[in-house]
């Protein structure tokens, strides 16, 4: 069983490899790197983010409103260039090692393509149009600039310009890019029209970094082998003036207002400040970091210096012109850009540090939807203990009767932990605790070694055994008392590890392949494997799973590892979509893997602080009302629109004269309602492409309207007494009765994963019904502030819940309702608005009527709405929706009849709903 290689990330065997990069002849020392950290953070909504390329790999992303290092973009090594789009909605990276523009999602910090450039190892500093259609690279040693098209991210056009161009500035309006060439000496005017060179400016030495003017008519660039700033009239295309700078100057960056230009001074330690309008150095220089190479202002004017020979990162006050904050930085940072317009995922997390009391090393495992996670430490005297963290903060030690060792693994929602434990002979078994603290020892029938690594909400168990060689690990299930063991195909013998089951009994882990490299897994319950990697990773460990099919980890690209959240695993046919990641790193630290993940999205994991070889738990907890979800548009181009309809599947119920669905899974199952030719209406459920038919006990009319994650089933029933709601869960009905006399009739619309129902209470006249929701057993009404009626049709939590209301002038409306506060949903210029579902990423799903009366489904992403329409029939309505955004609902054909339908949505990821029968067209 390899416990090392299931508890990867030790204090002394993370993987780093730095390689410093140099611009030609120019040389520096290296210096000791920062060792300090902040262990807890606070964010604003949408600041301006600061990125700074590393040398050593990685770009560092600072939030500027508390200088807190918020991410680390996974970069392989020798990262130079950095720019974003207009939108910042990418990030362009250049490596010089390899000939590379790397493209990342700004999103999620996942790399989407890699672009190649120059001759292979030449390319430096790279700079974005104004408009964002085209990237301009530097080849140094190719004599060349390579311009990318951004809406295909490919190469277009080669230009030749003069010996070792370094950098590139866009004129305003982009017609104009004046190109840096340090060895000829010479700045390159390239029309981008022609895209040719039409001018060449003349008088510098090794010039390198420059700036246009706020006004438009000048371009400062620094002369590094004269320690100058000249000052280029664009008009004449000459130098006009030379105002003395430090030593090697390099970045350049301007106040908004344009009167003066801060200078790093490449062979010192320095920032100059120049007055723009006298064209003087105020001879005032700053003292920052060693061997300063770029700087950036943001809109608020504080500047970001990069320290290339200290690892540091200077935080300029402009007000003042002094340092107001030292912050660490990969490796040898080198180049510093500002956007505006970036919305990185990470900011919508907060996050909380934690130790065991005691701990000197903690590492948590998993997290249930209560919020309870689990884990290890290790105390101060050697010895390493399980423990419980309750939600409250409070913790409880794990430790099994005569354990020498404890792992807590997994919890499940009922509170029942598993981990593994070691005997005094060495020896480990798995163990299960029940929520009142009695333990149950287990091993795997005739294994040297077992233990258990999750338990999911049936109680199924999940481990890894080997047969007395402890670098070997085989994976087994655990039913209920009976084994099997199980490896994942493309594995070496004896070298899968599963560490986490879901309730729809899908499992999460890694595995080695005979070359020993490490990838993550997805078991389906049919017993297929999907195998995956984060993208261009050197390695990726997959650890928990969500019931919605999000699976956190860890990974690794020549760098400290990083965590990573996947998106719809469950779902999928092949490997993951970049879009389908991201980027996990807990704020200011050394690095970090995320290990846990419940179902309302809260992620338990690990980091470290520079300078320190301990490991901390932290807790992120998504704020309220951020996307969590994929970002599914990472891929799209900036050309047309793609169309978000495609891939419709229509199916009926066998002999049905009116099939409807109304709900679908993350593991694709559907559920639905259908007539049969008695004219009775009954439920089905439809997985692995075969129906079946449920009704309510005595019932004469049942209503499947939902089915949450765990595979629970809500909805309504008629029989002799009058209308009920139930709920179905893991084979056990319970009806669900109104408690208001004078609203004897109840329905039940939604479920959450956690059990919550909603629905509505009426007495003859549904249209005048009220809103409820169900919640352990007790009832709190709902109702639209003013409105005739309330019918509440999906639920996440108790806080977040969406439907319909039917105002006093008969006009329905779509709601949400969010922590108590109500706010009105129509689809743009409808006359009739319904929302029938909401996903766990906010999606939510439904159907409305146009201006001429036609009936229309649609979904709403980002507050974006998409309407759905099937081909060729004469209305639509949506009425479920998954975490992926596919939807199912029902539509008319042109003959009358009403069918169910599956819609794949292209923005999202693909994958395909299995409970569809083959015969589906």
């Amino acid at each position: 069983m390899k416990v090392a290689k299931i508890n990867r990330n030790t204090p002394y065997g993370t993987r780093t490899s730095l390689r410093v990069a140099f611009v030609s002849l120019l040389i520096c020392a290296a210096w000791p790197a920062l060792g300090s950290a902040q262990l807890a953070q606070s964010v604003s909504t949408n600041p301006p983010i600061v990125y700074v390329s590393n040398g050593g790999g990685g770009i560092t992303e600072i939030n500027t409103v508390n200088n807190s290092v918020i991410a680390t973009a996974p970069f392989p090594s020798n990262a130079n260039g950095v720019v974003l789009t207009p939108d910042g909605r990418r990030i362009y990276v250049s490596n010089r090692d390899v000939g590379q523009v790397t493209v990342f999602d700004a999103a999620t910090n996942v790399p989407i393509t890699v672009i190649p450039v120059g001759n292979g190892n030449d390319n430096l500093g790279l700079a974005i149009s104004p408009d964002g259609s085209v990237v301009y690279v530097a080849n140094q040693f190719s004599g060349t600039v390579t311009v990318v098209a951004t809406a295909t991210n490919t190469v277009v056009r080669t230009i030749p310009t003069g010996a070792e161009p370094i950098w590139i500035t866009f004129s305003p309006d982009g017609s104009r890019a004046y190109v840096s060439n340090q060895a000829s000496g010479t700045v390159s005017v390239v029309s981008t029209a022609s895209g040719s060179v039409i001018n060449t400016i003349f008088g510098f030495a090794c010039p390198f970094q420059s700036k246009v003017t706020l006004d438009g008519a000048k371009l400062l660039v620094s002369s590094q082998c004269d320690n100058s700033l000249k000052v280029v009239s664009l008009t004449s295309n000459t130098v006009v003036n030379s105002i003395p700078s430090g030593p090697n100057p390099r970045g350049i960056a301007l106040t908004a207002d344009g009167t003066r230009a801060y200078v790093a001074d490449w062979f010192s330690n320095t920032v100059e400040v120049i007055d723009v309008v006298a064209q003087v150095n105020l001879n005032t220089p700053i003292i920052v970091g060693f061997n300063p190479w770029g700087l950036a202002i943001t809109p608020g004017g504080k500047i970001y210096t990069a320290n290339f020979g200290d690892n540091t990162i200077s935080v300029i006050d402009t007000a003042t012109n002094t340092v107001t904050a030292t912050l660490p930085s990969r490796g040898n940072p080198e180049d510093v850009t500002v956007s505006s317009t970036a919305r990185p995922r990470i900011l919508n997390y907060s996050f909380q540090a934690f130790d065991p009391p005691g701990s000197v090393d903690t590492v948590p495992h998993a997290i249930n939807t209560r919020g309870q996670s689990v884990g290890r430490f290790q105390d101060g005297a050697g010895v390493v203990h399980g423990y419980l963290r309750q939600v409250d903060g409070s913790f409880v030690t794990i430790d099994p009767p005569q354990t020498t060792f404890t792992t807590a693994f997994g919890i499940n929602d009922a509170g029942t932990i598993v981990g593994i434990w070691r005997d005094a002979g060495g020896a480990f078994h798995g163990f299960a605790r029940s929520p009142s603290g009695s333990y149950t020892v287990t091993d795997f029938p005739g294994a040297v070694d077992s233990g258990f690594t999750s338990i999911n909400s049936q109680g199924i168990l999940l481990g890894n055994y080997d047969l007395g060689d402890t670098s070997t690990s085989i994976a087994f299930l655990d039913t209920r008392g009976f084994f099997t063991s199980f490896e994942d195909p493309a594995a070496a013998p004896a070298q899968t590890a599963a560490l986490s089951i879901n309730s729809e009994e899908f499992v999460s882990g890694s595995f080695d392949d005979p070359a020993t490299n490490e990838h993550g897994f997805i078991r389906a319950p049919n017993a297929q494997f999907n195998n995956f990697d984060f993208p261009v990773a050197d390695f990726t460990d997959a650890h928990q799973i969500n019931d919605l099919g999000q699976v956190v980890g860890q990974f690794s690209t020549n760098f400290p590892i990083h965590g990573f959240v996947l998106s719809g695993a469950m779902n999928l046919t092949g490997s993951p979509s970049p879009c389908q990641f991201l980027s996990f790193d807990y704020p200011d630290s050394q690095n970090s893997g995320a290990r846990g993940v419940n179902n309302a999205g809260q992620i338990t994991g690990i980091f470290r602080i520079p300078g320190s070889p301990a490991r901390h738990g932290f807790l992120a907890t998504p704020r309220a009302a951020a996307t969590i979800a994929p970002n599914t548009q990472c891929l799209a181009t900036t050309g047309s629109a793609p169309n978000h309809h495609v891939d419709f599947k229509s199916f009926d119920f066998p002999g049905a004269i009116n099939t409807q669905a109304t709900a679908i899974t993350p593991s694709g199952q559907i559920v639905g309602r259908y007539i049969s030719p008695d004219g009775l209406q009954h439920g089905f459920t439809l997985r692995n492409g075969s129906f079946s038919s449920f009704d309510a006990p005595g019932a004469n009319f049942t209503d499947i309207a939902w089915v949450n994650a765990r595979g629970d089933l809500a909805g309504s029933f008629n029989d002799s007494r009058g209308g009920h709601a139930y709920v179905l869960s893991h084979g056990i009905f319970k009806t669900i009765d109104s408690p208001n006399a004078t609203l004897p009739n109840i329905t039940g619309f939604g479920i959450s994963n956690a059990g919550d129902v909603v629905g509505v209470e009426f007495a003859d006249n549904f249209l005048q019904g009220h809103g409820y929701l169900f919640s352990k057993n007790v009832f709190t009404s709902i109702d639209y502030p003013g409105a005739v009626g309330t019918f509440p049709t999906m639920v996440i939590d108790s806080r977040k819940i969406v439907g319909a209301y039917f105002d006093s002038n008969s006009t329905f409306h779509g709601f949400s309702l969010l922590n108590g506060k109500f706010t009105t949903i129509d689809f743009p210029n409808s006359t009739f608005t319904w929302i029938t579902g909401i996903n766990s990423e906010g999606d939510l799903v439904g159907f409305y009527n146009d201006q001429s009366g036609n009936q229309h489904g649609f979904i709403q992403r980002d507050g974006d709405f998409i309407t759905v329409d099937v081909p060729g029939a004469t209305s639509t309505e949506g009425n479920g929706i998954d975490p992926q955004s596919d939807v199912v609902g029902r539509y008319n054909s042109r003959d009358g009849k009403t069918h169910g339908y599956f819609l794949r949505c292209l923005a999202c990821g693909h994958h395909q709903a299995t409970g569809l029968p083959s015969s589906a067209q």
